[in-house]
């Protein structure tokens, strides 16, 4: 019979393969003879964080520092793992007792960053021990998690240097690419791929920077070769489940985010990609929807509470902080910048705490309407709480939480006397969100959608900055072409199949699809070509443009359509305005939800209703109809700009009068102590202030 050290020589040797799943079963013999066995325990945790579940190994983390409670290195490691089951207390604890023993560890000190994302913490570390690689590569994470793009490529240069292996260079990779070095990133992660090929690690940072590139093809490769290293890989289901998702699979996306999830079910971030994912699938009822969304939500609310306003005076000048990732060259960015430009100041101090820290020339715009801006990126969501209450908010407004890099969580914090989400694409599903902004289009009386918060219906949702006055010309001649510029993911199966019966009843008309140059990855292309032929659209009536424009002539590419066609259950928002500056008539099918009725909402504002079907007989009818009339083409192209320019959507001052009538209106409510309740903002006002202007 083989010694408990031979069964443990013979499991290490497993681990180095590879097969951690044979290495468990003969570590785990040898526990159950011993359970105090301190090898047999070591190689337990080795597994487990081999295969990324550092958060089970707790019960052995537990009994290894029963038996060495001093020893700093064990400290440091359950530290890890309570941080990732959700425990940051505990870690905290245990890195604190940890420095008592050992004042001088680096790797504790390195640790206590991490969990904190405190700067100053990894800078202790890198002066103990500036030699040490490691050390280097924490103050890389903590910098990349602040997008402190300085500090992450000095750091992943000087780790590098002193530390050459595979995961150093994929991290001066990651750096390169939060500078926006896309190029360069990519060339360097597959040289550390190629360095070493065998490590999971290494394809989570390269599909990352990929898919941020828009390289589906490559995001999805890249971590589909990573899951054949470590199937549990939470970075990389996630990663495959993002790729998949902008390739038009949201169910197989949502699949892999749930994975995720249920590997790290404490990531918010991943919990706002499974929500956003859910809003494209066209195989679940509105119902069935909400519950999901309500579900993948709940691990992070908390029991609703009221926070009442330290000065209740219902006149007073408001504390107004938004929070967003997006206040930049982003949709959600041009939707806001005339509301910062219009708002009235003597009214509104405005803050804004940007969670994602990058800028652009838009972001400059914004800034100089702010009266302070703080860069939070990479900040836990009680840390963004406690900076929302240093700022005294009475009203905090989290923009499209759901989405990117924004922080839907925060609402569930309570961190100001009243709470609202404004532009997300479905409810929070938190106790402690107060309203969410809307108008009587989005959600008539009577709509189906399952909402926390209490509506603050504006008379119109939708802003937009004016864009390029680029001339649309006249209505093209010879076949008729619809067209969709809008991102894959909206191209849902029944949507398709829509657009098939379209097709059919025109059938000399093309149909133009183009979404940034995705299309011209040959995985992609075949993807789309499949979904195209399983709805029934033949390949010889399709073009799919690949190229990539900047805004003038991706404008000036829709005065060349003659209809454009909207998805469904998620509608184009930006799509369906850019079509609109450009005459082009835009046929909807109004949904259930908020997403659903977007395109609605725009024709609406502009009044054209008539482009808004009621059921899909109608949009087909509609979309046949308007492609082989000239004389009503050329009418809409002539007229649609000038229908845009005299809306709400480009009436900023007043758009901004109504905001600010809203959030005046929940500010009273919750200065009398009232509950959130529903809140119309009526059209005429009469008295409000027409803010600054630019």
């Amino acid at each position: 019979m083989p010694t408990i050290d031979e069964v443990l020589d013979a499991a290490e040797r497993l681990i180095v393969e590879g097969r951690t799943a044979d290495a468990g079963r003969l570590v785990g013999k040898v526990l159950e003879f011993d359970l105090a066995q301190m090898r047999a325990l070591l190689l337990s945790l080795r597994i487990a964080m081999a295969e990324a579940r550092e958060a089970e190994a707790l019960p052995t983390l537990d009994r290894l520092v029963a038996l060495n409670p001093g020893d700093p290195g064990l400290r440091s490691i359950r530290a890890t793992g309570r941080r990732q089951a959700g425990d940051v207390h505990g870690a905290v604890e245990d890195l604190v007792i940890a420095l008592r023993h050992a004042p001088g560890a680096a790797a504790c000190w390195s640790n206590l960053a991490e969990i904190g994302a405190h700067l100053r913490c990894g800078l202790a570390a890198v002066a103990l021990e500036p030699d040490n690689g490691v050390v280097w590569t924490s103050l890389f994470g903590i910098a990349k998690l602040y997008r402190m793009h300085a500090v992450a490529g000095r750091s992943a240069t000087l780790s590098l240097g002193l530390l050459p292996d595979a995961v150093t260079l994929s991290n001066l990779a990651v750096a390169a690419e939060i500078q926006d070095k896309l190029a360069y990133a990519h060339r360097l992660g597959r040289a550390a791929i190629a360095m070493t090929p065998d490590q999971a690690v290494l394809y989570a940072n390269a599909s990352a920077s990929a898919k941020i590139d828009g390289l589906l093809d490559q995001a999805l490769g890249l971590a589909e070769r990573g899951l054949a290293l470590r199937p549990a890989d939470p970075y990389l289901l996630s990663n495959a489940g993002g790729a998949l998702l902008q390739r038009g699979e949201a169910e197989r996306g949502c699949a892999l985010y749930r994975e995720a999830l249920r590997v790290r079910p404490t990531e918010a971030g991943w919990a706002g990609n499974l929500v956003f994912a859910l809003t494209y699938r066209d195989d679940l009822t509105l119902a069935e929807r909400d519950r999901a969304i309500a579900e993948v939500m709940a691990p992070f609310d908390g029991s609703k509470r009221a926070m009442p306003p330290a000065t209740p005076d219902p006149g007073r000048r408001l504390n107004l902080v938004y929070v967003s990732a997006d206040l930049r060259d982003h949709p959600v960015g041009r939707n806001m910048v005339p509301v910062f430009a219009h708002h009235d100041r003597a009214a509104f101090a405005v803050h804004v705490l940007d969670v994602a820290g990058r800028e652009s020339p838009l972001t400059t715009r914004i800034k100089s309407h702010c009266e302070s801006w703080r860069s939070m990126a990479g900040h836990s969501t009680v840390a963004l709480a406690d900076a929302v209450r240093a700022l005294g908010a009475d009203i905090l407004v989290v923009l499209a939480g759901h989405t990117g890099e924004n922080q839907a969580a925060l609402l569930a914090h309570r961190a100001a006397p009243v709470q609202i989400s404004y532009h997300d694409i479905a409810s929070s599903a938190l106790s402690n969100a107060d309203y969410w902004v809307t108008d009587p289009v989005l959600h008539p009386e009577g709509h189906g959608e399952r909402f926390t918060e209490a509506l603050l219906r504006l008379p119109c949702f939708y802003l937009h900055d004016a864009p390029p006055k680029v001339d649309p010309g006249p209505v093209p001649e010879g076949p008729p072409r619809f067209v969709s510029y809008n991102a894959l993911q909206k191209l849902s199966p029944a949507t398709l199949r829509l657009w098939a019966r379209a097709m059919a009843a025109v059938p000399e008309a093309e149909l133009v699809l183009r979404y940034r140059e995705m299309l011209g990855e040959p995985g992609v292309k075949a993807a789309m070509a499949q979904r195209l032929e399983a709805a029934g659209i033949p390949a010889h009536r399709v073009r799919l443009d690949a190229q990539r424009l900047g805004i003038e002539d991706h404008l000036a590419s829709l005065g060349g359509m003659s209809v454009a066609l909207d998805p469904f259950p998620f509608n184009g928002s930006t799509t369906t305005f850019e079509a609109l500056w450009m005459g082009v008539p835009v046929v909807t099918l109004a949904g259930e939800s908020f997403v659903g009725r977007v395109a609605a909402c725009f024709l609406s504002a502009i009044g054209h209703r008539e482009l808004i079907a009621g059921s899909e007989d109608d949009y087909v009818r509609l979309a046949a109809d308007l492609a082989r009339d000239g004389r009503r083409l050329a009418d809409y192209r002539a007229g649609l700009r000038a229908d845009l320019l005299t809306s709400p959507v480009l009436d900023p001052a007043a758009y901004t009068r109504h905001l600010e009538a809203g959030y005046r209106a929940a500010w009273q409510r919750a200065c009398l102590g009232e509950s959130p309740a529903d809140i119309t903002v009526p059209t005429a006002l009469g008295g409000e202030g027409e803010g600054e202007g630019e």
